[in-house]
């Protein structure tokens, strides 16, 4: 659910999308209100999935604004969609883009049948392509995307690709490391959507945790049990002290207390949503299996990097300096994937949270406004 921070008036006439319309609005600026409505979509498996859609609205002249390329949001372990509600949506759509936000399975907005406990990420690869699909097809969006022939005839070396679409994904955590494995699933499936550009923030890398906790417990045997005992253990659901050191930066600087932004009312609130959002969290022994970087190639590039249609999905791999849980050798490693460079902010792990959120939120920004072709069908 929406936390309570965000006013939402919730009317449920049923579980399709069809006809689950929550409407919220929360205002940007002075003459702008970012309009939220929470839907339902249908899932593999009969089950049925939150997802909350915003645009913005000119209150002066009472119309949407033009949209630029819709963001369609995926969170990381332990949180949901109410993780981007608190700063990035109201930020993005006031920008003019409509945006998207996918609680995945296992959250709970979007639960598991009674005892499953662990989710496999071929279903979570599952559940972004039902997700991205009614992107896609979304009014909001106020624009068709493109096939082939708007593609110059371009197909994949697996196919035809059939659609290609004006949307840019951004994922967080572990959600990154599950959005590789939607674009590898991409380049062996014509028929998926593929998306104009990718963030990926503090993501996982390709090569997972296990090579990545290595390198910490080096570093830092104290910093390294924090890791384990708050996400295997689940202690980030009642140490507030450890929720806040990991996903918020503590509450030191230069020897003095600083909340950063997060206050211990806020501390208690995220840690309910913890609490709702770990019904089931995603199978570490199934992903290590499956690991992106198996199939990279001898440089660390992603296998879809030549693709002439997913090879040119933009990207940026965006990194947090003061990260604690993805290293910096794990940003450069997603960098190295997707043949970018990295960019890193002032920031802790939860990097759309707190009062540095700004901070990825403008390196996003200035991303898309670089990345102008994004806006070309």
């Amino acid at each position: 659910m929406l936390p309570p921070l965000v006013f939402v008036s919730v009317v449920l006439t049923t579980l399709l999308v069809s006809s689950l319309v929550v409407p919220c609005q929360c205002l940007a600026t002075p003459s702008v209100i970012v309009d939220i409505q929470e839907r339902r979509i249908p899932l593999p498996g009969g089950t049925t999935g939150e997802v909350y859609a915003s645009v913005a609205i000119n209150t002066a002249t009472e119309t949407e604004i033009t949209p630029l390329p819709a963001l369609a949001f995926i969170h990381g372990s332990f949180h949901s969609s109410w993780c981007w509600t608190e700063h990035y949506v109201s930020y993005f759509a006031a920008l003019g883009h409509p945006c998207f936000i996918f609680s995945l399975r296992g959250t709970g907005g979007t639960p598991v049948v009674s005892g499953v406990t662990k989710v496999g990420v071929d279903e979570h690869v599952a559940d972004i392509d039902a997700f991205l699909r009614y992107v896609h097809d979304s009014d909001e969006i106020g624009y068709s995307s493109t096939n082939d022939e708007k593609n110059d005839g371009e197909s994949s070396t697996h196919g035809e690709r059939s659609c290609r679409s004006n949307v840019v994904v951004i994922a967080h955590s572990m959600g990154g490391i599950v959005l590789q494995k939607y674009l590898e699933a991409c380049q062996r499936n014509p028929d998926m959507i593929v998306p104009r550009g990718v963030v990926l923030m503090c993501s996982v890398p390709p090569s997972g945790n296990v090579r990545m906790m290595g390198r910490i417990i080096r570093q830092s045997i104290p910093l390294s049990w924090k890791i384990v005992s708050g996400f295997a253990f689940k202690r980030l659901l009642t140490d507030e002290r450890l929720c806040r050191d990991l996903f918020f930066g503590g509450n030191e600087v230069d020897g003095n207390d600083d909340d950063k932004g997060i206050t211990d009312e806020d501390i208690q609130r995220y840690q309910s949503y913890f609490q709702r959002d770990t019904d089931a969290t995603i199978d570490l022994f199934d992903l290590a299996w499956k690991l992106p970087s198996d199939n990279a190639d001898d440089k660390g590039r992603a296998p879809f990097i030549d693709d002439p249609v997913l090879g040119r999905t933009s990207a940026l791999v965006l990194g947090a300096a003061n990260d604690c849980i993805v290293d910096i050798e794990g940003v450069k490693e997603t960098a190295r994937y997707f043949s970018v460079d990295p960019v890193f902010v002032e920031s802790p792990h939860d990097i759309m949270l707190g009062e540095k959120w700004r901070n990825g939120a403008d390196a996003i920004s200035k991303w898309l406004e670089g990345n102008r072709e994004l806006d070309e069908i």
